[in-house]
């Protein structure tokens, strides 16, 4: 039963390879083909966007991550670098904005991080993160 199966289908995957010659090819003659562009090594324009108040120091959010590591371990444990260092760019940003810490803290604690380590949070980013920031 098995090889009636397997023959079965093998006539008819091979039976889909044969064609008629009236039936017209999914593929072009090869004189009348377009021609394939070139790949140049040019590379093309990237978007621009408005600078991050943090781009001029990368080592800030560096910083900032090392600091979350080594004062609240819990906040850092379940996180990739990126995920805490985005808390310290939110903070940054609201902070230069001109939003007041104790409400850049609620923003942070509505993303599962408690209050006292919301308010941790902003107090590292401001001493660690934030240019143009005194250190507290």
């Amino acid at each position: 039963m098995r090889g009636v199966f397997v023959a079965i289908c093998a006539v008819a995957v091979l039976g889909g390879c044969s064609g008629n010659a009236d039936t017209p090819s999914a593929v072009p003659p090869s004189g009348t083909a377009e021609p394939v562009p070139q790949v140049t090594d040019s590379q093309l324009p990237l978007v621009s966007r408005p600078p991050s108040p943090l781009s001029a120091e990368p080592d800030r959010l560096d910083r900032f991550a090392a600091a979350v590591r080594e004062q609240l371990p819990e906040v850092a444990m379940d996180r990739r670098d990126e995920e805490v260092e985005a808390f310290g760019e939110q903070a940054c940003r609201a902070l230069a904005a001109g939003e007041k810490a104790p409400a850049v803290a609620g923003e942070i604690s509505s993303q599962g991080v408690t209050s006292a380590d919301a308010r941790k949070l902003v107090a590292l980013a401001g001493s660690t993160a934030c240019p143009d920031r005194p250190k507290v």
